[in-house]
């Protein structure tokens, strides 16, 4: 079985979505599964084979890489925040 890649659309092409953390592509992958979408797995970049994304961008291989989500914090409800 082939794997297929997450991509976004670029102004270039479609772009293949990289992780530097596991744990970004893991939480990536779990929000995105949620049906009715197909289930996501992340996957070691050594075990995708980019040929089809190449061909299909025009011979060029666009990666977005994802460092990292931003956390927040958001106070309970009818709480008082003091600064």
């Amino acid at each position: 079985m082939q794997a297929q890649v997450a991509c976004e659309d670029c102004e270039e092409g479609r772009a293949m979505i990289s992780f530097l953390s596991p744990m970004d592509a893991i939480l990536e992958a779990a929000y995105n599964s949620k049906p009715p979408s197909q289930i996501y797995q992340v996957l070691p970049i050594e075990q995708f084979d980019p040929r089809e994304l190449i061909e299909y961008n025009s011979e060029q291989l666009i990666i977005f890489y994802h460092y990292g989500y931003a956390a927040s914090v958001i106070p309970p409800q009818n709480q008082l925040i003091f600064k």
